[in-house]
Formats: C-alpha cells, sequence, structure tokens
C-alpha cells in the first residue's frame, strides 16, 4: 500500500501522476505557492509547457502573466471597484457577505486576471468593514 504525501498539494499540478514530477510541473507549483501565478493561469500555461518544452517563468514573463501583488495598486483598484458598484456596498451591510466575491471579481475582469485575489479579497472586506 503507497504511503500518503508528507503535505497536501496546493493545486491539482501537485497530484502525482504516472512518473516523476517534471521540472516545468515542479515550477509552476512553486509559482503558484510563493503567489507570482494563481492556479487559473497554471493551468492555462500546463498543457503548453508540456507540448512545447521551455521554462515557465520565462513564459511567464514572456507574456506578462505575473499576478499583480502591488497593494496600493490594488487597493486603488478595489476602491474603483467599491465606486462603481455602490449598490454592492448596501447589499454587503444588509448582511449579503458573499458580494465580496462579485466585487473581487470584477477587480480580476478590470486586471485581466492578474491581481491577487485573497489580497483584493482582504482589502474588500476592510474597506466594507
Amino acid at each position: 500500500m503507497p504511503r500518503p504525501p508528507l503535505h497536501r498539494p496546493t493545486s491539482n499540478l501537485a497530484r502525482p501522476g504516472p512518473g516523476p514530477a517534471t521540472p516545468p510541473r515542479r515550477e509552476l507549483v512553486r509559482l503558484i505557492d510563493d503567489s507570482t501565478i494563481s492556479v487559473k493561469i497554471a493551468k492555462h500555461l500546463f498543457p503548453e509547457l508540456l507540448e512545447n518544452g521551455g521554462s515557465p517563468k520565462e513564459l511567464i514573463d514572456q507574456r506578462g502573466l505575473k499576478q499583480v501583488t502591488d497593494t496600493k495598486g490594488s487597493r486603488l483598484r478595489s476602491t474603483r471597484s467599491l465606486a462603481d458598484n455602490p449598490d454592492s456596498i448596501a447589499k454587503y451591510k444588509a448582511g449579503k457577505t458573499n458580494i465580496v466575491g462579485f466585487l473581487v471579481g470584477q477587480v480580476m475582469k478590470a486586471t485581466g486576471g492578474k491581481a491577487n485575489p485573497k489580497v483584493i479579497s482582504e482589502l474588500l472586506t476592510k474597506k466594507l468593514s
């Protein structure tokens, strides 16, 4: 009987498949773990890396897919999201806290999916409280 892994994988890319993990796969998992890219971006890149090879980091740099980690820019985008959706503020104050997910989605759309959703969610929740 195989032994279970010592830690839980953070994404589907870390699940053991046939044979050992390939270097691009390991690098993608590392880039997800250090918040350089999101799981969504990694899932988009993985098939291409398997087919064409190459370095995930180089591909991310070439395409400008790095997650935005600038907190000042994230604050501005989250403030703009609130200004563009005043009805969402009222809904949140009325107890509909899941509206934060909608607002995070609006910021993600505005940034082309490059913003860190966890950071945006925290900023929005803080501003709404």
